[in-house]
């Protein structure tokens, strides 16, 4: 039993690392300005996340209206994306709770509707 529990975490860490460390290099390329948009690369618009690496680095130089003027929601992202990380790196992953689907759906919504809102109405060049 206690092997079986050992090797189900074994698998947990392995899982979280194979999500995280994609996701750190990418942070890593970003804050370092060796990042490019694909998106906006093909299209020219910016994307739902252009501006969250730059407001991030703005809040930590304590520029807090300057990070909210590059995007609103810079502070929702993280939370949201560890949480669904933690989660599906946990052995035996059941889907979502219909709250919490409807409040990912809802996260989502919002996001996209800001990315419509800042791209197209208050035309932001993020």
């Amino acid at each position: 039993m206690k092997q079986d529990r050992a090797a189900t975490r074994k698998a947990a860490v392995k899982r979280a690392a194979a999500l995280c460390v994609p996701a750190l290099a990418l942070a890593g390329l970003a804050l370092a300005d060796l990042w490019i948009c694909p998106f906006r690369a093909v299209t020219g618009v910016p994307c739902p996340c252009c501006g969250i690496t730059r407001a991030w680095q703005a809040l930590l130089q304590g520029h807090v209206g300057q990070a909210f003027g590059l995007h609103p929601l810079f502070w929702a992202l993280p939370p949201v994306v560890v949480w669904l990380v933690v989660r599906s790196a946990r052995p035996g992953a059941k889907p979502l709770r219909p709250w919490a689907a409807a409040a990912l759906y809802g996260f989502l919504a919002v996001f996209f509707a800001v990315w419509l809102l800042r791209t197209f109405v208050w035309h932001v060049a993020a």
